[in-house]
């Protein structure tokens, strides 16, 4: 038998559990558990991280558009079809999408709510990513888009629907928002619009389900009581690729230069309210890498506190076989092979223990809103208020890069752990180790 076959031998021989029940496997079992845990919580915690960055930038992206462009002063602007026809010709954007917004009160029975009201074409509408959000009716019932005589239709956020308690089919008021305030000087009734509910969406972010609703552009504008102007609020502008975003801003500053003067570009960011505003995609996505790095870093600190328990196991591993490690040398065992399999030892530790921290870590990432829904079940506690995280579902995206890293990680970690115990191994005096025998 070869060296190298001898030294994973007798290092799987240490490393299984012992017949006689001693304690020093079990030892080793908790270590094992130990990493095991460590890398399950950073493929999990990695798992979230990366699911709320994707998760809002692709909602944000559905809801807004990768480019937007408004005004300044976020006052109205004249728009035309021509200027829509300028940015579309552009490369690498699919579509553009004119808009007009406003603020408004939704009264249904003895319930009021706020509410953004944001109106679009219906040929518009049938390009906007939101529209796969609609989880009950439909866009297009009853002819969405088309004033009728006594309502028009719109779109509301599910978490709306549940406050102010309608569903599809049901109509709620709107005040004209120049009425409203001739309302609070003379005492007249306000003026009010009527809007058939078609269709219910749910994107995931607390805000928007909460307060906004979509609705045709003449009648948005009607609650504006700017019918027939051609001004808008904004254009939401959609990409192609999302990595090339800096260089379209960009090509839409030249097109609009002159063409609608007083217009600006922003980024996905600068909608999203979050810290990376006025920052282009590059460099967000590098000050994701950047976080995700820190975030492994710091996580990798509990590795590091179980691998104390390895170094202890080891330890007590040696001087359990230290008679064993005396026989060995005095049949011709050098040090380097002793060292070897205690360091082998270590590898075995930190393969099990990364390999079962994977299983369950994946098992759990997977699952995560499964077993979020549950816990929140059985002991009737909220724990992921949706106004404090802005989404209404706690996102999971495993990656198995970030996994291998991992688990790169906890094995070197591991090996560096039992280096110790290996070197005093090595160092076993045959004569001293016997001596009592």
């Amino acid at each position: 038998m070869d060296n190298l076959s001898l030294t994973f031998l007798l290092a799987w021989r240490y490393f299984r559990a012992s017949k006689d029940g001693s304690s020093v496997s079990v030892v080793t079992w908790f270590s094992i558990a130990g990493i095991a845990v460590g890398v399950a919580a950073i493929v999990v915690a990695l798992a979230i991280f990366t699911g709320f960055r994707i998760e809002l930038r692709q909602r944000v992206h559905d809801i807004d558009g990768a480019v937007g462009i408004e005004k300044l002063d976020a006052s109205a602007f004249y728009w035309d079809s021509e200027f829509t026809a300028s940015i579309q010709g552009i490369a690498g954007i699919e579509y553009a999408v004119p808009y007009v917004t406003t603020g408004a009160i939704v009264t249904h029975g003895a319930q009021a709510h706020g509410a953004i009201f944001r109106g679009v074409a219906l040929k518009d509408l049938e390009k906007i990513p939101l529209i796969e959000y609609v989880t009950d009716g439909s866009y297009s019932a009853g002819g969405f888009g088309a004033q009728g005589e006594d309502y028009a239709h719109a779109l509301i956020g599910s978490n709306m629907s549940r406050s102010v308690g309608v569903s599809v089919g049901d109509t709620f008021t709107v005040f004209k928002g120049d009425d409203v305030g001739s309302y609070l000087s003379t005492g007249d009734l306000p003026d009010t619009i009527t809007f058939k509910i078609s269709g219910i969406f749910q994107t995931g972010i607390e805000e928007v389900d909460q307060f906004f609703v979509i609705s045709s552009i003449d009648a948005v504008r009607s609650i504006r009581s700017t019918n027939g102007s051609k001004d808008v609020n904004g254009v939401q502008v959609y990409a192609e690729n999302s990595s090339n975003i800096g260089n379209l801003v960009e090509q839409i500053n030249e097109v609009g230069n002159g063409r609608f003067p007083g217009a600006r570009s922003t980024l996905i960011y600068n909608r999203s309210g979050n810290s990376f505003q006025g920052f282009s995609p590059a460099m967000h996505l590098e000050l994701a890498r950047e976080q995700e790095s820190a975030l492994l870093v710091v996580l990798s600190l509990i590795i590091v506190v179980a691998t104390f328990g390895v170094v202890a196991s080891q330890v007590v591993k040696v001087q359990e076989k230290a008679r064993e490690i005396a026989v060995l040398r005095s049949i011709g065992l050098g040090s380097g092979l002793i060292l070897r399999i205690f360091l082998i030892l270590g590898l075995l530790i930190g393969v099990a223990g990364a390999s079962l921290g994977l299983v369950v870590g994946f098992a759990v990432a997977s699952n995560l809103e499964s077993i979020r829904l549950s816990l929140e079940a059985w002991f009737s506690v909220d724990l992921f208020p949706a106004d404090h995280f802005r989404l209404t579902f706690l996102p999971s995206h495993p990656s198995l890069a970030a996994a291998i890293t991992t688990s790169t990680l906890a094995i070197i970690l591991t090996i560096l752990a039992v280096s110790y115990p290996a070197i005093q191994a090595s160092r076993v005096r045959p004569a001293e180790a016997l001596r009592y025998e």
